[in-house]
């Protein structure tokens, strides 16, 4: 028996692996990223299909998405990635520079909010670097 429950996020799904829209490093290389049953660190996850909608996709045109989980939980982890750097007013930085080169080291790229059975929340702050890398 496992310690670990994943959950199947298939009908969240709203992108695919299309390398439109990120860096050019980045785009290139996300049909190399993996797919289906995985183990990553000796926890098992069950990511998206190698094809088709494979990916919960958060961005700044469209920042708030709920995933409804109703089960009981000590630690929840998550298996995610970012694009590129932003700069302050959101434009895109130049696309000159590597992937993996981290520009903007603790940049605040989204929250992630868990609401409790009893109402009560948390937020946590994911940052570049520190809770997500990118791809």
């Amino acid at each position: 028996m496992s310690i670990f429950t994943t959950v199947n996020l298939a009908s969240y799904f709203n992108s695919d692996r299309s390398p439109h829209g990120w860096h050019k490093g980045i785009g290139s290389d996300l049909n190399m990223l993996p797919a289906g049953r995985q183990t990553f660190w000796g926890i098992p996850f069950v990511l998206g299909p190698l094809e088709g909608k494979c990916w919960v996709s958060v961005d700044r045109q469209q920042p708030d998405q709920t995933i409804r989980v109703s089960a009981r939980a000590t630690y929840i982890v998550i298996a995610h990635f970012c694009d590129e750097s932003h700069d302050p007013e959101g434009k895109r930085q130049p696309v000159d520079y590597n992937p993996g080169e981290v520009t903007r080291p603790g940049e605040h790229l989204a929250d992630y909010t868990f609401i409790y059975v009893d109402g009560s929340e948390y937020r946590l702050p994911i940052r570049r670097r520190f809770e997500i890398g990118e791809a």
